[in-house]
Order: structure tokens, then sequence, then C-alpha cells
């Protein structure tokens, strides 16, 4: 009888285990999903930035960078 109940806990251990790796694979995934939305995100924002660096300045073209070189 203990036999068989040491079994069951074994086996339920393992699948406990099993459980668990498939959270943090999920995870993982989701950082990897997250860092991916963060670089895009800043990209978007850089790329605003530089265009509004090298956008012309209506009131006063003076201040105005469309002939520079603009990085």
């Amino acid at each position: 009888m203990l036999v068989h109940k040491d079994e069951g806990v074994k086996l339920e251990a393992g699948i406990n285990k099993e459980k668990e790796k498939e959270k943090e694979n999920e995870k993982e995934k989701d950082n990897d999903k997250d860092k991916d939305k963060d670089k895009e995100t800043n990209s978007l924002i850089v790329s605003i930035f530089q265009s509004i660096k090298c956008s012309e300045d209506v009131v006063d073209r003076e201040k105005s960078k469309v002939g520079e070189k603009c990085l």
C-alpha cells in the first residue's frame, strides 16, 4: 500500500515540475515580447524627434534645419 502511495506522490511531483517549467517558459516568452515592444516604441519615439528636429519652422525660417544635414 505504501509503495503505491509513494509512486503517486512522485508522479504528482513530476507533473508539478513540468507545469512550473511551462509557466517559466511562458514568462520568458512574454518578457521577450515586452522587450520587442519596448524597442519598437523607442525607435518610434526617436523617429518622431528626428522628424521634429529636421522639420521646417513655419514662424521663423532661420531656425529651420531643412537644408542642413539631419541625423
